[in-house]
């Protein structure tokens, strides 16, 4: 019997012919709640955004970061004073990354709750990012970039609740692999056979 379109191998070079291919329903529950304008994105690089648990949208257009609640169109949430390079948020925090380091702003006042220096980058800072912890711990990590591919190994720093300086825990991280289970910090790191292998940061 012949094949079902479902079953049809593909065509020559991987793809399916458009006369086997068959449409999806999207699963259900799923849908487009809003569209918003965000405007212009960044002239290069990847853009800069964060999720609050709240579900509030943070992204950075230089050095100013802008905020959408829910459905509303973006608002202004801070002034950094330099181009944002990383950014994160609890429920009450928006964590800012600039040249100068990292910078705690309170959602609810928009006032400056803390800062400290990010130190030890093998260059200028060009990327980074921030996971928040659910016990008032901050991960961070940054990367800096030398030529077009933009590829070099990240820092990773914690600070710990309460701590008044960043604590470096690793600088050969792959960037953008830094995430946390509330309490812990994992991300992927070069090993020393050259394999990557995953290391657990744990604020002490």
């Amino acid at each position: 019997p012949a094949a079902s379109p479902t079953s049809q191998a593909p065509s020559e070079g991987g793809s399916i012919s458009p006369a086997a291919a068959t449409s999806t329903a999207a699963p259900t529950g799923l849908r487009v709640m809003a569209t918003i304008a965000l405007g212009a994105g960044p002239a290069k690089g990847a853009p800069v955004l964060a999720e609050a648990p709240d579900g509030s949208v943070f992204y950075a257009t230089g050095p100013v970061v802008m905020v959408v609640d829910g459905n509303h169109p973006p608002g202004v949430a801070e002034h950094a004073g330099a181009t944002v390079l990383g950014l994160g948020a609890s429920s009450s925090t928006l964590f800012v990354v600039t040249l100068k380091g990292l910078t705690a702003y309170s959602r609810t006042s928009g006032n400056q709750s803390g800062h400290w220096a990010l130190t030890g980058s093998p260059g200028t800072i060009t990327s980074a990012g921030v996971t928040p912890g659910d016990d008032g711990t901050v991960w961070v990590w940054t990367d800096w970039a030398t030529d077009q591919s933009g590829y070099e190994y990240a820092n990773v720093y914690v600070v710990p609740a309460g701590a008044h300086a960043a604590s470096m825990l690793s600088q050969n991280a792959e960037p953008g692999t830094l995430v946390t289970d509330g309490l812990n910090g994992y991300f992927l790191a070069s090993g020393k056979n050259s394999q990557d292998t995953s290391q657990i940061g744990r604020a002490s």
